[in-house]
Protein backbone atom coordinates (compact mmCIF):
# COMPACT_ATOMS: atom_id res chain seq x y z
CA UNK A 1 0.00 0.00 0.00
CA UNK A 2 1.33 3.40 -0.99
CA UNK A 3 1.63 6.17 1.63
CA UNK A 4 -0.06 9.48 0.70
CA UNK A 5 2.04 12.66 0.66
CA UNK A 6 0.84 16.17 1.20
CA UNK A 7 1.25 18.61 -1.65
CA UNK A 8 4.74 20.11 -1.65
CA UNK A 9 6.09 17.67 0.92
CA UNK A 10 9.20 15.68 0.09
CA UNK A 11 9.78 12.13 1.22
CA UNK A 12 12.16 13.31 3.99
CA UNK A 13 10.88 13.79 7.50
CA UNK A 14 10.32 17.49 8.44
CA UNK A 15 12.74 17.36 11.38
CA UNK A 16 15.52 16.14 9.09
CA UNK A 17 15.02 19.14 6.79
CA UNK A 18 14.95 21.53 9.77
CA UNK A 19 18.13 20.00 11.20
CA UNK A 20 19.88 20.27 7.83
CA UNK A 21 18.80 23.91 7.40
CA UNK A 22 20.06 24.80 10.89
CA UNK A 23 23.37 23.06 10.23
CA UNK A 24 23.76 24.92 6.93
CA UNK A 25 23.15 28.27 8.62
CA UNK A 26 25.65 27.50 11.37
CA UNK A 27 28.21 26.37 8.80
CA UNK A 28 27.71 29.65 6.95
CA UNK A 29 28.53 31.55 10.16
CA UNK A 30 24.95 32.57 10.88
CA UNK A 31 22.77 31.65 13.79
CA UNK A 32 19.62 29.66 13.06
CA UNK A 33 16.30 31.48 12.86
CA UNK A 34 15.23 33.10 16.08
CA UNK A 35 12.61 31.61 18.31
CA UNK A 36 9.11 32.78 17.41
CA UNK A 37 8.52 33.70 21.04
CA UNK A 38 11.23 36.37 20.81
CA UNK A 39 9.89 37.82 17.55
CA UNK A 40 6.51 39.02 18.81
CA UNK A 41 6.14 40.98 22.04
CA UNK A 42 3.16 39.94 24.15
CA UNK A 43 0.16 42.24 23.99
CA UNK A 44 -3.39 42.34 25.32
CA UNK A 45 -6.46 43.08 23.22
CA UNK A 46 -9.08 44.88 25.32
CA UNK A 47 -12.79 44.48 24.54
CA UNK A 48 -11.89 43.04 21.14
CA UNK A 49 -11.27 46.61 19.96
CA UNK A 50 -7.81 47.79 20.91
CA UNK A 51 -4.30 47.12 22.14
CA UNK A 52 -4.06 50.04 24.57
CA UNK A 53 -0.41 49.59 25.56
CA UNK A 54 2.56 50.27 23.30
CA UNK A 55 4.23 47.09 22.01
CA UNK A 56 7.62 48.55 22.95
CA UNK A 57 6.70 50.46 26.11
CA UNK A 58 7.62 53.71 24.34
CA UNK A 59 5.95 55.96 21.79
CA UNK A 60 6.89 55.64 18.14
CA UNK A 61 8.38 58.27 15.84
CA UNK A 62 5.82 59.87 13.47
CA UNK A 63 8.48 60.73 10.86
CA UNK A 64 9.57 57.09 10.66
CA UNK A 65 5.89 56.12 10.54
CA UNK A 66 5.33 58.30 7.47
CA UNK A 67 8.38 56.73 5.82
CA UNK A 68 6.95 53.27 6.51
CA UNK A 69 3.53 54.31 5.18
CA UNK A 70 5.12 55.36 1.89
CA UNK A 71 7.36 52.26 1.63
CA UNK A 72 5.50 50.17 -0.96
CA UNK A 73 7.89 47.25 -0.55
CA UNK A 74 7.90 47.03 3.26
CA UNK A 75 4.28 47.84 4.08
CA UNK A 76 2.30 48.33 0.88
CA UNK A 77 -0.02 50.77 2.71
CA UNK A 78 -0.31 53.04 -0.31
CA UNK A 79 -1.76 50.22 -2.42
CA UNK A 80 -5.08 50.69 -0.62
CA UNK A 81 -4.89 53.90 1.44
CA UNK A 82 -4.56 57.62 0.79
CA UNK A 83 -3.62 60.40 3.20
CA UNK A 84 -3.41 64.06 2.29
CA UNK A 85 -0.73 64.44 4.99
CA UNK A 86 1.53 62.36 2.75
CA UNK A 87 0.90 64.56 -0.33
CA UNK A 88 3.91 66.82 0.26
CA UNK A 89 6.23 63.83 0.11
CA UNK A 90 7.54 63.14 -3.40
CA UNK A 91 6.65 59.49 -3.85
CA UNK A 92 4.58 57.38 -6.19
CA UNK A 93 1.61 55.25 -5.32
CA UNK A 94 -1.85 55.99 -4.08
CA UNK A 95 -0.82 57.41 -0.72
CA UNK A 96 0.46 60.70 -2.05
CA UNK A 97 -2.90 62.39 -1.63
CA UNK A 98 -3.42 63.21 -5.30
CA UNK A 99 -6.17 61.79 -7.46
CA UNK A 100 -5.83 58.16 -6.54
CA UNK A 101 -6.84 55.42 -8.95
CA UNK A 102 -8.69 52.39 -7.70
CA UNK A 103 -6.92 49.82 -5.55
CA UNK A 104 -5.65 46.59 -7.14
CA UNK A 105 -8.91 44.85 -6.24
CA UNK A 106 -11.02 47.61 -7.85
CA UNK A 107 -12.12 49.58 -4.79
CA UNK A 108 -11.68 53.26 -4.05
CA UNK A 109 -8.63 53.84 -1.80
CA UNK A 110 -9.50 54.06 1.90
CA UNK A 111 -8.76 57.58 3.18
CA UNK A 112 -6.76 57.81 6.40
CA UNK A 113 -7.31 61.54 6.90
CA UNK A 114 -9.07 62.03 10.23
CA UNK A 115 -8.33 58.49 11.42
CA UNK A 116 -7.08 59.81 14.78
CA UNK A 117 -10.42 61.56 15.32
CA UNK A 118 -12.24 58.26 14.74
CA UNK A 119 -9.91 55.78 16.45
CA UNK A 120 -7.73 55.79 19.56
CA UNK A 121 -4.04 54.89 19.25
CA UNK A 122 -4.91 51.47 20.73
CA UNK A 123 -7.56 50.89 18.07
CA UNK A 124 -5.14 51.97 15.33
CA UNK A 125 -2.55 49.58 16.79
CA UNK A 126 -4.94 46.60 16.61
CA UNK A 127 -5.86 47.46 13.01
CA UNK A 128 -2.16 47.26 12.09
CA UNK A 129 -1.31 44.22 14.22
CA UNK A 130 -4.26 42.03 13.23
CA UNK A 131 -7.02 43.66 11.14
CA UNK A 132 -9.05 40.43 11.04
CA UNK A 133 -9.50 40.73 14.81
CA UNK A 134 -11.39 43.98 14.19
CA UNK A 135 -13.10 43.06 10.92
CA UNK A 136 -12.89 39.43 9.78
CA UNK A 137 -13.78 40.48 6.22
CA UNK A 138 -10.93 43.01 6.00
CA UNK A 139 -8.59 42.66 3.02
CA UNK A 140 -5.81 44.39 4.98
CA UNK A 141 -2.93 42.07 5.88
CA UNK A 142 -1.74 41.60 9.44
CA UNK A 143 1.67 43.12 10.15
CA UNK A 144 2.58 41.57 13.50
CA UNK A 145 2.13 37.83 13.40
CA UNK A 146 4.87 35.20 13.69
CA UNK A 147 6.05 33.45 10.54
CA UNK A 148 5.53 36.31 8.08
CA UNK A 149 9.16 36.93 7.12
CA UNK A 150 10.53 34.25 4.83
CA UNK A 151 13.76 35.66 3.34
CA UNK A 152 16.58 33.28 4.28
CA UNK A 153 18.98 36.20 4.73
CA UNK A 154 16.48 38.15 6.85
CA UNK A 155 17.80 38.47 10.43
CA UNK A 156 14.16 38.35 11.59
CA UNK A 157 13.39 35.20 9.59
CA UNK A 158 10.03 33.73 10.61
CA UNK A 159 9.22 36.85 12.59
CA UNK A 160 6.44 39.36 11.98
CA UNK A 161 6.30 41.52 8.85
CA UNK A 162 7.06 44.63 10.95
CA UNK A 163 8.88 44.97 14.26
CA UNK A 164 7.16 46.27 17.39
CA UNK A 165 9.04 49.58 16.98
CA UNK A 166 7.85 49.91 13.37
CA UNK A 167 4.26 49.25 14.46
CA UNK A 168 4.61 52.02 17.05
CA UNK A 169 6.09 54.39 14.43
CA UNK A 170 3.05 53.82 12.18
CA UNK A 171 0.68 54.31 15.14
CA UNK A 172 2.47 57.57 16.05
CA UNK A 173 2.15 58.92 12.48
CA UNK A 174 -1.47 57.82 12.05
CA UNK A 175 -2.31 59.41 15.43
CA UNK A 176 -1.33 62.79 13.92
CA UNK A 177 -4.02 62.47 11.22
CA UNK A 178 -6.81 64.03 13.25
CA UNK A 179 -8.36 66.27 10.59
CA UNK A 180 -10.44 65.31 7.60
CA UNK A 181 -9.20 66.63 4.23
Amino acid sequence: MMKARRHGQSGARPWVAALAAGAALCAAGRAPAQDLGDAVAPYVVVNGREIPESLTGAPGDPARGLTLFLDATRTGCTACHVARAASSVPAGGYGTGGSAPRTPDGRDPAPLDGVAARLSPGEIRLWIVDPAAVDPSSAMPAYYLPGQRKGVDDPLYNGPRLTAAQIEDLVAWLATLDAAP
